[in-house]
């Protein structure tokens, strides 16, 4: 994936759990960068950086009731009361440096304003 180390890490999403097979050092921490995905319109409402199983830590009961992304958590809501789970799509992996993670993810969402103002979605 674009701006990353390839240290023999892999994520794999599957029944609602993010299981992380790590061949690394215990204090070296990976990032990634995904999006939450709206499985009805096939569309990005969400860009994050994380690290472990923040990207499923968005449909906890719990972290929604303190979730400060009011837009995020209504959206999550709404597809839940509706029958459905958002999609998790994860655009880059194995990154060692956050600073890069941060990088990427700004590009990722640069990309999806850019396309929604030009009606690509």
């Amino acid at each position: 994936a674009y701006g990353c180390i390839d240290i023999g890490e892999h994520i794999t999403y599957l029944n609602n759990e993010v299981f992380i097979n790590k061949n690394k050092q215990e204090t070296e921490i990976i990032y990634y960068v995904y999006a939450l995905i709206d499985p009805i319109t096939k569309e990005p409402f969400y860009i994050g950086k994380g690290e472990d199983d923040r990207a499923l830590s968005h449909f906890k009961e719990t972290a929604l009731e303190k979730e400060s992304n009011n837009r995020k958590t209504a959206k999550i809501k709404k597809l839940k009361s509706l029958g459905y789970e958002p999609m998790i799509e994860f655009y880059a992996q194995n990154i060692i440096d956050e600073d890069l993670a941060y990088y990427i993810q700004e590009k990722i969402v640069e990309k999806h304003k850019l396309q929604l103002e030009s009606g690509v979605y």
